[in-house]
């Protein structure tokens, strides 16, 4: 426990600082905003090291190498894409499902919305262009931003997934290793979330109800990217799917006919419909955990 005491103490009071920081400087509206939030995303790789050090442990065993180079490896990591991918799509059309009204698969609204931008600084595009762009920016999401925010995504799951959830899985079973690991990660998010990341701020209860809607959803994530990474021993596959989510989760919003959307609803995937699909995929993937872990204590017995 001393070694899970070290890390969160080192990546809840390291990332704390800079986000406290940050809403004494104008939080999400600061133009530093975007550039601390993702070094903030580098303090659990530090917390990781930094315990390391302080309860030389030392640096083997660091969950940053797939364990083996073979199908099963290279399904999890087409696993970390194509299940990603489907759980967003899953919750963007169940939400519209449920609002069609709202759907406007033309986006026309936000062709509006860019149109009025770009016009206010000056410059003139027809609705085709911006239509396009919108289409690139999707694909964008998809194919390119997830590999360009590989690095910091990877920093954030070698703390959570690399190193807390195996120390997790040393003292408590499954169920409760994701509960515990999915609490502390929602409460280190605590300050992003009273600034108005993902929800805003002008929402009854705000900011608790908010964390409540984010623990749900990071106990669906913990539980999914905690399966990926117990599969392979490698935190890189989780790293896959959180870099992707960051950057697609918000797609179902171009397909709004106007900004009417509540930000718990969806279409969004931080949302309860929106999210739905994640929700599901937590508990496929809590099921598939609890069952492989059962057979590697199996295994261990019969080997003892």
């Amino acid at each position: 426990m001393k070694r899970i005491g070290v890390y969160l103490g080192v990546t809840f009071a390291t990332a704390w600082f800079m986000e406290y920081a940050l809403i004494a400087n104008g939080g999400l509206e600061s133009r530093w905003a975007q550039v601390a939030m993702v070094v903030v995303l580098f303090m659990p790789a530090l917390g990781n090291a930094l315990a390391r050090i302080i309860t030389k442990e030392g640096f083997s065993d660091m969950y940053l190498r797939l364990e083996r180079a073979d199908s099963q490896s290279l399904r999890t990591l087409g696993a970390a894409w194509l299940l990603t991918v489907g759980a967003a799509v899953l919750g963007i059309l169940l939400y519209f499902a449920l609002h069609p009204s709202m759907l406007d698969l033309n986006m026309d609204y936000y062709t509006k919305i860019y149109r009025e931008a770009y016009q206010t600084i000056g410059k003139e595009y027809s609705d085709g262009q911006i239509h396009q762009a919108l289409i690139t920016q999707l694909l964008l999401s998809l194919f390119f931003l997830p590999v360009l925010n590989l690095i910091p995504a990877l920093a954030s799951e070698l703390g959570w997934r690399g190193y807390l959830f195996p120390k997790l899985m040393e003292k408590f079973k499954a169920p409760t290793a994701i509960l515990l690991g999915g609490v502390a990660w929602t409460f280190w998010y605590g300050p992003l979330i009273e600034m108005g990341q993902y929800y805003g701020t002008d929402y009854p209860g705000y900011p608790f109800t908010g964390m409540g809607a984010m623990l749900i959803l990071f106990l669906a994530l913990g539980s999914f990217f905690s399966w990926l990474t117990y599969r392979t021993k490698s935190c890189l596959p989780s790293a896959i799917a959180f870099s992707l989510f960051n950057s697609f989760s918000t797609a179902g919003i171009y397909f709004c006919g106007s900004d009417a959307y509540s930000p718990f609803v969806g279409p969004a995937a931080t949302g309860i419909l929106g999210g739905m699909g994640f929700l599901i995929l937590g508990v496929f993937s809590m099921v598939k955990l609890r069952k492989m872990t059962e057979e590697t204590k199996e295994k261990k017995k019969k080997h003892d």
